[in-house]
């Protein structure tokens, strides 16, 4: 981000604030001069436009976030998904190479699905895959729950945590 992230050069929050700080300064040693009036109106606006544009770029990445959060909520439920039919693949499969290829697939599921969200897991007497949250929370049982969440529209600065946001839910 241009805005955030350099602390050199002549369009930063920095140098417009030092710029300010000097030329207040100069001004209070010379108050009569229109030109020192001027420059330091025109430094103050140079200011609150550097300001706006961080809390303007600030509310953009919250809203990004937040949509990452809607995106990733989304791919674990279509990993659960597809767990469960690889659950049911491996049940019925017997001992067949199919059913290897299905653990498989199922295993590299469960590994991008424990990158997302902290589970815990074990496999049951017919080989199915049962996932929980770490807090106990069942995931994936006989059938996959559904997590919902929904990103906002549009983000300000009057936007906060937690009411300003969706819960995250499981089957609700």
């Amino acid at each position: 981000n241009k805005n955030m992230g350099s602390t050199d050069g002549a369009s930063t929050l920095a140098t417009y604030m030092n710029d300010m700080y000097a030329n207040l300064q100069i001004l209070a040693t010379s108050p009569e001069t229109g030109a020192n009036k001027a420059f330091v109106v025109s430094l103050a606006q140079n200011l609150s436009n550097g300001l706006r544009n961080i809390s303007g770029d600030i509310q953009n990445q919250r809203l990004q976030a937040d949509q990452k959060i809607e995106e990733t909520v989304n791919t674990i439920n279509t990993t659960l998904q597809s767990i469960q039919q690889l659950n049911e693949e491996i049940a019925g499969g017997g001992n067949d190479a199919g059913t290897a290829e299905y653990v498989d697939q199922r295993l590299y599921l469960m590994e991008n699905l424990a990158k997302d969200m902290d589970i815990q897991y074990f496999f049951d007497s017919s080989g199915r895959a049962q996932i929980y949250t770490q807090g106990g929370q069942a995931l994936l049982t006989n059938e996959a729950r559904t997590i919902s969440y929904s990103a906002t529209t549009s983000m300000n600065s009057l936007v906060t945590y937690p009411a300003g946001f969706a819960p995250i839910s499981l089957n609700g």
